[in-house]
């Protein structure tokens, strides 16, 4: 059982986020909770990054420098093998926490017998916009497979033999971008018990540049994620090959809101369409299919106009 005042460690993975960094840890530093060690694992960054945490001159803020090649899930593993608390907190360099959330957190432990905690989020970017991100209460199995993934990552703590039983991070390349989502996926199969904090505790940094250049890499990762947990995990039968081909719908119209969204409606059209074929009565892919041949229908109008 935790008790009060028990060292945290929280894993920071960075790489070339001099710009963000310092805000990331001046959120630690303002924390109530103050028995914590933040271990900030330096992925060989090429930018100022070493600079920015020498103005720290806290003790409990530590940096190793370790080659992840690529994948965040060995930079976070690695943090975790030199972390010394009982409790693990991930939190990503260009994010921020609540100056509570790490006392409420462990107020939660106390009280009650979980495995793992997450959060409400705030999204924001750099021109201020934000809004409110809301965590699931459902976490088993079942429902985290053929949902999506609603489980920020700087928002979880989670024990540490916990995690270490679970494996930690799978450093499978073709998992990259959701390494998160099938570590809850496995603790979920291991019956470990979630807790969600409707409290927007943690604050998540929206680069929609960088997910408009990346979506093909998620969906191609989330597919190799689903497939991976079907075969594992899962008993064949035509109720489950079904609820998979809706779960792949979902991925797929994900992309295609992606592709909306930056512009490029060729492509959104061809994902709603593929998301068609996996599930053709989801209503929400013939209400996003209508929509982007309406946007389409009047932009060329103005355009003719």
């Amino acid at each position: 059982m935790l008790i009060k005042n028990e060292l945290v460690s929280i894993i920071i993975p960075t790489y070339n986020q001099a710009g963000y960094l310092e805000e990331c840890l001046n959120s630690i530093l303002r924390q109530t909770y103050s028995c914590w060690e933040a271990i900030i694992i330096n992925n060989n960054s090429t930018d100022n990054t070493l600079e920015v945490i020498k103005k720290f001159s806290d003790e409990r803020i530590k940096v190793l420098n370790f080659s992840n090649h690529g994948i965040i899930a060995a930079s976070r593993n690695y943090g975790v093998q030199h972390a010394k608390g009982k409790s693990i907190a991930f939190l990503d360099s260009d994010d921020l926490w609540d100056p509570y959330k790490i006392e409420k957190y462990m107020d939660i432990f106390l009280k009650k017998q979980v495995d793992l905690i997450c959060s409400d989020v705030i999204l924001f970017n750099n021109t201020e916009k934000k809004r409110r991100y809301t965590s699931s209460n459902k976490f088993s199995y079942s429902y985290l497979l053929y949902h999506t993934n609603k489980i920020v990552t700087s928002s979880v703590m989670l024990k540490k033999q916990v995690f270490l039983e679970a494996n930690g991070f799978n450093e499978n390349s073709n998992l990259v971008t959701c390494e998160d989502y099938d570590l809850w996926l496995r603790l979920a199969y291991l019956k470990k018990s979630f807790y969600s904090i409707h409290l927007p505790l943690t604050y998540y940094r929206v680069n929609e540049a960088g997910a408009s250049r990346n979506y093909q890499n998620h969906l191609l990762a989330t597919l190799n994620l689903l497939a991976l947990h079907h075969k594992k995990f899962i008993k064949n039968s035509f109720l489950n090959d079904l609820r998979m081909r809706s779960r792949i719908s979902i991925a797929l119209r994900g992309a295609g809101y992606t592709c909306f969204k930056s512009g490029d409606w060729n492509n959104a059209i061809q994902y709603f369409l593929k998301a068609m074929k996996k599930n053709f009565f989801s209503y929400k892919v013939w209400v996003a299919l209508s929509i982007v041949y309406l946007y389409k229908i009047n932009f060329f109008k103005k355009a003719e106009g």
